[in-house]
C-alpha cells in the first residue's frame, strides 16, 4: 500500500513537472515578455500627436496583451545623443532611435543587428508602402559582411520646405500665392522684402555650427550629393562637385549678397540668429525652411502662410533634404521572443493600423484640414479634403519624390561637422559678395581641401608614407607625455615631502588611526569617481573604441591623426584664447571689484547684494538671457543702447571676431560679485597698522594696493588663479549654449572638440587622446603652481 502511494505521488510530480515545462513558454508568449523601447509617451500631454501617440499604443497593447512596453527613462540629452548615453551605460532600451546620418556607425560599430528573418515574412507590396525609396537606400545596406541587410524600419518620413507669410509677401508688393519657383526668384523676394529699419528680413537661416546641415537641402535642389556608393560598396566624398559649388555660391549669396534700398546699402538681407521660428510667427522674416512630414502636413494657419518646395536652380526644378525617423533592434538583445515582441513594435508603431488610429485623432481634435489627404480619402474623412490646401499637398510630393535622404555613407555622422569648416570659411571670407568667377574659383578650392581631409577622418584613406609620418610623430609626442608625466610626479612628490627624516619613515597609524579612518570614504570616493575613471579612459586613447565590443588597437594612430589635423591646431589656438580672455577679464575683475567694495564709504551691504545677485541666477539661464541681448536685428537690446553714440547695428555672436569676448562678459558680470566676497574676506586679515604706517609715510592708494594689500592676499590670488586657469580649458559648457564652436569655428575649444568626438561622432579614442594632450598642456602649469604653494605657510588669524 505504502509503495502504491509512493507511485501515484511521483506520478502526480511528474505530470506537474511536465505541465509546467508546457507552460512555461506558452506563459511567456501570452503574458511575460518584457520589452524597452526609446519612445516617450508622455502620459498627461494635451498635444495632438501625443493624444495620437498614445492611442496608437494602447492600441498595440490590445493586439498584443503578452507584450508589457516599458519606456526609456535614462540620461536623455537629445534625440541622438540619448541612445549613445545609454548604450555605453549599459541601459540601452531593445528597441532604439537610429538617426540616418548615424546609421552606418550604428552598423559598424554592432549597436544594431539585422532584422533579415522578420522582412522575410513581410509581403512586398506592404514593404514597398512602408518604404519610400531613400528611406529604402538607408534601411537596406551592405553590413560588416559585405552583404545587404535590413537594419531598420522608418516611422515617419519629413521634408524640408519653403514656409512663407502671406502677409509679408503683399507688404512688400508680391503675391501672396506665388511662391519662389527658382534661385534667382527666391533671391529677388528676399531682398525686397528686407528692410532692416523695421526688423523685417527677407528669410531667416541658422549659419552657426551645422550651418552645412542648411546648405544641403540647396545642395540637392542642384542634384548633388555629399557621398556616393559604387557597385562594390566603396564610398566616395562628391561634394566639391559643379552641383556642389554651384549651390554653395548660391547659398552665399543668399545669405550675403548687398544691395541697395531706399538708397541705404542692406549688408545682411538674411537673420541668421537662433530665435528664427518665434521671429516668422511675429510676421518680421518673409521666409524659412521647414519641415513636414507625411502624416500631419503642418499646423499653421493656411490664410496667413503657406508651404512651397525649395526651389532649384531653374524653373521645376526641386530637391530637398529627406529624413526618416527610424528604429533599430538592439544587438544585445538575444532573447528571440523579445526579438519578435520588438520587430512587432516596430512594424506597428507606423502601419496601417497605427494611420488610421492618428488619422481619427487628428480629426476628432479638430485638425482634419492638416492630415495627410492620401490618409483622409483611405481612411473615410474625404469631407475633410476641402480644408487641406491643394498646395501643400503638391510640395509633399514634389519633396519625396525629389528628396535626398540625409548623408548616411561611412561615418556620416561627423559628415556636417567636416561640410560646415569649408561652408564656415566662405561665409567668413564674404564669398557672397566676391565677383562671381572670383567666388566660384574660391569655393571649388574650399571645398576640394574640405573632401581631402574628410577622406582622412571618413574614409580613413591615408597614403602609407603619410601614416608612418603620423605614427612616428605620436610615438615622440607619447614619450615626452610620459617623461613628463613621471618627471612632474617625483617633482611634486618631493616638493611635498617633509625635509625631516623621521616624519618621513613613521606614518603614525597607532597615534594618527582615527584621522585616517576618517580620510578613507574621502580617498575611496577620489578613486573612484576620479582616478579610476582616469586610469580605464588612459587606455582608450590608444583604440578605436566600440561601445559594443569589438574594439580595435591602433596603437598611437589618435595622437597622429589629431596631431597632423589642421582643425585640432585651431581649436588649441582658440582654447588658449579663451582662457586667456577669461584668466584677463574673469579672474582679475573680483579682485578689483573687492578692493573698490572695500573702500565704499556707504551703503557697502547694498552693493555687495546688488553685485552678488547674479549668481543666484542659473549659468544657463545667464547665458540665455545674454545671448536675447545679442540680438543682430537693429532692435537687439545691445544694439538700440550703442545706437545712441551713432554705432552701426552688430552681428555679435555671428561675428567672428566679437562672438569669444561675448561669450566671456557674461561670465565675468556673473562670477565677479561672488568671487569678489572672497577677497573682501582675505582684505580683512590685512592689518591696519600697515596702512596707517604707509600713510605715514605719505603713500598714495596705488602704492599702497601693490606694496600692502596685493602682497597680503597673494597666496590666496595664486590658489585661485590655479582653479581659474584649469577652469577655463575645462568649461565648455558656456560655449555649448551660447554659440556651440560657431561662427567659422572661432568659438570652437577643445571641451567642445572632445564632447562632440565622444557623444556625437562614438570616436571615444579620440576624445581620449585629445584629453591627454589638454593634461600635457597644463601639466607644467600646474607643477610650478603647485611648488609655489608647497612653499608657502599658512597661519590662522591673529597668529
Amino acid at each position: 500500500m505504502i509503495e502504491v502511494t509512493r507511485l501515484r505521488y511521483m506520478l502526480y510530480i511528474a505530470c506537474i513537472s511536465i505541465v509546467i515545462l508546457i507552460a512555461a513558454p506558452l506563459q511567456a508568449q501570452t503574458g511575460h515578455v518584457k520589452l524597452r523601447v526609446f519612445n516617450q509617451v508622455d502620459s498627461t500631454s494635451t498635444k495632438v500627436d501625443v493624444k495620437a501617440d498614445r492611442a496608437v499604443l494602447e492600441a498595440f497593447q490590445k493586439a498584443y496583451p503578452y507584450i508589457d512596453i516599458t519606456t526609456f527613462n535614462g540620461i536623455y540629452l537629445d534625440m541622438d545623443t540619448a541612445p549613445l548615453m545609454a548604450v555605453a551605460g549599459g541601459t540601452s532600451p531593445d528597441v532604439v532611435y537610429v538617426n540616418m546620418r548615424k546609421s552606418d556607425s550604428y552598423i559598424e560599430q554592432g549597436i544594431i543587428q539585422p532584422l533579415d528573418e522578420f522582412m522575410t515574412r513581410i509581403p512586398g507590396q506592404e514593404v514597398g508602402e512602408r518604404y519610400v525609396p531613400a528611406a529604402r537606400k538607408v534601411a537596406f545596406r551592405r553590413g560588416p559582411d559585405r552583404k545587404k541587410h535590413w537594419y531598420t524600419v522608418p516611422y515617419g518620413n519629413s521634408v524640408t520646405a519653403l514656409l512663407y507669410r502671406k502677409d509679408v509677401f503683399k507688404k512688400a508688393g508680391l503675391k501672396p500665392d506665388r511662391p519662389p519657383g527658382d534661385w534667382d526668384e527666391l533671391l529677388d523676394y528676399v531682398h525686397r522684402i528686407t528692410d532692416p529699419d523695421k526688423g523685417i528680413y527677407g528669410m531667416g537661416m541658422v549659419t552657426g555650427k551645422n550651418v552645412s546641415y542648411m546648405w544641403y537641402s540647396f545642395l540637392a535642389s542642384a542634384g548633388g550629393d555629399v557621398m556616393q556608393e559604387d557597385k562594390d560598396g566603396q564610398w566616395k566624398l562628391v561634394y566639391n562637385d559643379d552641383a556642389a559649388v554651384r549651390s554653395a555660391h548660391f547659398f552665399s549669396r543668399l545669405i550675403q549678397k548687398s544691395y541697395t534700398r531706399n538708397g541705404k546699402t542692406v549688408k545682411v538681407p538674411v537673420y541668421t540668429d537662433t530665435d528664427i521660428k518665434d521671429k516668422f510667427n511675429r510676421g518680421e522674416l518673409g521666409m524659412m525652411l521647414t519641415t513636414i512630414d507625411d502624416k500631419m502636413l503642418a499646423n499653421i494657419n493656411p490664410f496667413t502662410t503657406g508651404i512651397a518646395p525649395l526651389p532649384g536652380p531653374k524653373p521645376g526644378q526641386y530637391g530637398s533634404q529627406l529624413n526618416s525617423l527610424m528604429m533599430g533592434l538592439f544587438a544585445g538583445v538575444k532573447d528571440p521572443q523579445v526579438k519578435d515582441a520588438a520587430f512587432k513594435f516596430m512594424w506597428f508603431w507606423d502601419g496601417p493600423e497605427a494611420r488610421r488610429i492618428r488619422t481619427r485623432i487628428y480629426v476628432e481634435n479638430g485638425y482634419g484640414g492638416f492630415v495627410n489627404p492620401l490618409y483622409l480619402k483611405e481612411y473615410g474623412y474625404r469631407e475633410y479634403l476641402k480644408y487641406v490646401p491643394a498646395s501643400w499637398m503638391y510640395t509633399l510630393e514634389k519633396a519625396m519624390k525629389y528628396g535626398k535622404p540625409e548623408p548616411y555613407g561611412k561615418n556620416c555622422d561627423v559628415v556636417y561637422a567636416l561640410m560646415d569648416r569649408p561652408v564656415q570659411q566662405m561665409l567668413a571670407d564674404d564669398t557672397g559678395n566676391m565677383p562671381e568667377a572670383g567666388a566660384i574659383k574660391h569655393i571649388q578650392s574650399l571645398l576640394s581641401k574640405s573632401v581631402g581631409e574628410a577622406e582622412d577622418e571618413l574614409l580613413n584613406i591615408v597614403p602609407p608614407d603619410k601614416l608612418r609620418l603620423h605614427r612616428l610623430t605620436a610615438l615622440a609626442i607619447s614619450i615626452i607625455i610620459l617623461i613628463a608625466f613621471i618627471t612632474v610626479f617625483r617633482y611634486l612628490m618631493k616638493a611635498f615631502t617633509p625635509s625631516d627624516a623621521e616624519s618621513r619613515e613613521k606614518w603614525g597609524f597607532r597615534k594618527y588611526w582615527l584621522a585616517y579612518v576618517l580620510l578613507l570614504p574621502a580617498v575611496a570616493t577620489i578613486f573612484i569617481w576620479s582616478y579610476l575613471p582616469l586610469i580605464r579612459g588612459a587606455g582608450l586613447a590608444f583604440l578605436d573604441y566600440r561601445i559594443m565590443g569589438g574594439s580595435r588597437l591602433v596603437w598611437l594612430d589618435n595622437f597622429g591623426d589629431i596631431l597632423f589635423d589642421p582643425f585640432f591646431w585651431k581649436v588649441l589656438g582658440n582654447t588658449f584664447y579663451y582662457a586667456g580672455l577669461w584668466m584677463l577679464l574673469g579672474f582679475f575683475a573680483p579682485i578689483v571689484l573687492a578692493l573698490f567694495l572695500s573702500e565704499v564709504p556707504r551703503f557697502k551691504v547694498f552693493f555687495r547684494v546688488l553685485f552678488y545677485l547674479p549668481a543666484v541666477i542659473s549659468g544657463i539661464v545667464v547665458m540665455f538671457m545674454w545671448k536675447s541681448f545679442y540680438d543682430p536685428a537693429a532692435t537687439g537690446l545691445l544694439n538700440k543702447l550703442f545706437s545712441v553714440v551713432g554705432m552701426e547695428p552688430q552681428a555679435w555672436l555671428q561675428n567672428p571676431h566679437l562672438a569669444m569676448l561675448c561669450i566671456i562678459v557674461p561670465i565675468v558680470w556673473a562670477g565677479m560679485g561672488p568671487g569678489s566676497l572672497i577677497y573682501l574676506a582675505a582684505l580683512k586679515s590685512v592689518p591696519e597698522e600697515l596702512y596707517e604706517a604707509a600713510d605715514l609715510d605719505g603713500a598714495g592708494t596705488l602704492r599702497k594696493v601693490w606694496n600692502i594689500t596685493l602682497p597680503m592676499i597673494k597666496p590666496l590670488i595664486i590658489i585661485n588663479f590655479i582653479g581659474a586657469f584649469i577652469g577655463a580649458f575645462n568649461s565648455s559648457d558656456f560655449v555649448l549654449v551660447m554659440t556651440g564652436g560657431g561662427p567659422n569655428y572661432s568659438t570652437h575649444v577643445m571641451g567642445l572638440e572632445v564632447f562632440y568626438n565622444a557623444f556625437l561622432y562614438l570616436k571615444f579614442g579620440r576624445a581620449a587622446a585629445i584629453g591627454w594632450l589638454m593634461g600635457l598642456i597644463l601639466l607644467g602649469f600646474t607643477a610650478y603652481q603647485m611648488k609655489r604653494l608647497s612653499n608657502m605657510t599658512f597661519k590662522a588669524g591673529g597668529e
